[in-house]
């Protein structure tokens, strides 16, 4: 079950600092949108109105909270991701705070919302942390003109603004010379040193090959030399293919890493200098075989040292829940659902784990989305005793569910000073998506009925006026139709595809619909990334043309594509 991997062999060839020069974009006002409805009984009604926040951060932009920490004073810092399509300017990390209560705090950069641009197509949050001094540094992947992903992250200020110390005009971007790479998570050391993980794909043996990526820099922003084997900054195995997704901090400053090696769960201590951990697992690796593809989302390391890593496998292409528990020296820990491991399942038919966390009585709460029988996706929190049993004094049941007319899902998870439990993610309640923040009570031993959420009603703004539609002259639109892609390729990542295709002459932009007609990208690029995907599940896509008359073609290029479990 635990599988040997020997040191790395291979660096980078290349390793560049990218500066971005400018600074901010347009200033806009958020908005916060609340509904009228009883409060479930799970959530605390101090919390925004009825326990929940929804809010549109930039102007009717998708958005939806990538991560999130807390602040000492209790406010929420959070990262998020903007989901647009013409005329977005996502070319930058976004970062918004709210206060302990859920309103906006308008004294951070004066609205409460601040983007920090830092790549040169676009750039998606998907992590951030605290330091000891109140900065904020937000990380993620930058998009290049190719559209291929870069590591980078930015620093704020308290207040919201760039601190300008930090590498180029408060944004570092690592270019490691290969195809394609994506940072999945952040942790900030002690002594201010910041940690990125990730994946790259490189060419091998076997072809395009993804790898764990794992980066150290200075509080400055600069390479940190004294991490790594060979002194590049970089942990890069060429034997462990897959993709690291998690990272978890020691107290004795040991970095453990959570992800997919191959096809199974697999966990990484490294020393502080960056070399494997020998005392741990074999050659530093625990891997552990589910019997089925399988990946981490997310690890946590216990006060006694032991290591909880939680995610999906693979049954019959539907992605169902694992948890994981390892010793302190990387062996599956027996006393944890008898094996090691448990796959509990209480009636959802698919589902995507995203969040971990250890509480101070040592149980386990994990959320993310469920999808059950009735083909919604609801939010759902569970949590678990030591021993890997359902806690049954959460809620008489161990779990509970959001329903909502909308499709929701958790994307981070945090524990307040009083023990309750905030969630953030998105909401599909309206169009577009909205960001979604919401607080739990803590539990009491007492069966419940989870309300069903009442929709957002429907509010025209005065401000917005709907353009008469415009007929085209349909003599101009038959001659200007240009022909559907050739064909369209696709690459896999966690929870993310990338489709490619070539140029169409006399195409304008591109769009990209899923086969139910639901539009997921519109593009003058050859090229869209898709996210919010769950591992396992085969999507299908229709790739369309679109004159310069603004007529999409009559014929489109379809795509099956199938993120993680590659």
């Amino acid at each position: 079950m635990v599988i040997g991997v020997p040191l790395k062999t291979h660096f980078p060839r290349i390793l560049t600092l990218i500066g971005v020069s400018s600074l901010l974009a347009g200033i806009f006002v958020p908005a916060i949108h609340t509904l009228a409805s009883s409060t479930p009984e799970f959530l605390d009604s101090t919390f925004g109105t009825n326990g929940i926040v929804r809010a549109d951060y930039n102007d009717g932009y998708g958005e939806e909270i990538r991560d999130m920490v807390l602040q000492p004073d209790g406010k929420i810092v959070a990262a998020v991701e903007e989901n647009c399509q013409f005329g977005c300017p996502n070319k930058g990390f976004a970062v918004v705070r709210h206060n302990a209560n859920g309103t906006l705090d308008h004294t951070f950069n004066g609205t409460g919302f601040v983007r920090i641009p830092a790549g040169q197509v676009r750039a998606d949050a998907e992590a951030i942390a605290l330091q000891t001094d109140g900065k904020i540094v937000v990380a993620g992947t930058s998009q290049d003109v190719d559209r291929y992903g870069r590591f980078a992250m930015a620093r704020i200020h308290a207040n919201g603004t760039p601190d300008l110390d930090f590498g180029i005009n408060g944004v570092v971007i690592t270019d490691l010379a290969t195809p394609d790479e994506d940072v999945f998570d952040i942790a900030i050391q002690p002594d201010g040193k910041i940690v990125l993980v990730g994946r790259n794909e490189e060419f091998g043996t076997t072809g395009l090959e993804r790898r764990w990526v794992v980066i150290r820099y200075n509080a400055d922003g600069t390479l940190d030399t004294d991490f790594a084997p060979n002194g590049t900054g970089v942990y890069n195995p060429l034997t462990h293919l897959g993709w690291a997704t998690s990272v978890a901090l020691q107290p004795d400053g040991k970095i453990i890493v959570a992800g997919q090696k191959a096809s199974d769960v697999s966990v990484l201590r490294l020393n502080e200098d960056g070399s494997p951990d020998l005392t741990f697992g074999t050659a530093g690796y625990a891997s552990v075989n589910l019997s089925s593809n399988s990946i981490a989302a997310d690890v946590a390391v216990q006060p006694d040292g032991k290591i909880v890593a939680t995610g999906e496998y693979d049954r019959n292409a539907s992605p169902l829940m694992f948890v994981v528990r390892l010793t302190a020296t990387g062996f599956p820990d027996n006393s944890f659902g008898a094996v090691g491991y448990i796959q509990p399942n209480w009636g959802y038919s698919e589902i995507d784990v995203n969040r971990i966390v250890i509480d101070s009585d040592n149980k386990v709460l994990i959320t993310g989305v469920a999808q059950f029988p009735n083909n919604e996706d609801d939010i759902f929190l569970t949590r678990f005793n030591i021993d890997g049993s359902w806690d049954t004094h959460f809620y008489s049941t161990g779990h509970i569910r959001l329903e909502d007319p909308g499709d929701e899902e958790a994307l981070a998870m945090v524990l307040t000073a009083e023990g309750m439990v905030l969630i953030a993610g998105r909401d599909d309640i309206t169009n577009p998506r909205q960001a979604l923040l919401l607080r739990i009570n803590s539990a009491a031993p007492r069966v419940i009925t989870t309300p069903t959420i009442a929709p957002v009603p429907t509010t025209t703004n005065p401000a917005v006026v709907t353009p008469a539609p415009v007929t085209a002259n349909p003599t101009t639109v038959a001659a200007s139709l240009v022909s559907a892609p050739a064909s369209v390729t696709y690459r896999a990542a966690n929870k993310r595809v990338t489709l490619r295709w070539g140029a169409v002459s006399s195409a304008a932009s591109y769009v990209v619909t899923t086969t139910r007609g639901v539009q997921v990208c519109a593009t003058t690029a050859t090229s869209c990334v898709v996210s919010r995907l769950r591992n396992g599940r085969a999507y299908n896509y229709n790739v369309f043309t679109v004159n310069a008359d603004g007529v999409r073609s009559t014929t489109s290029t379809r795509v099956s594509a199938r993120p993680g479990f590659q």
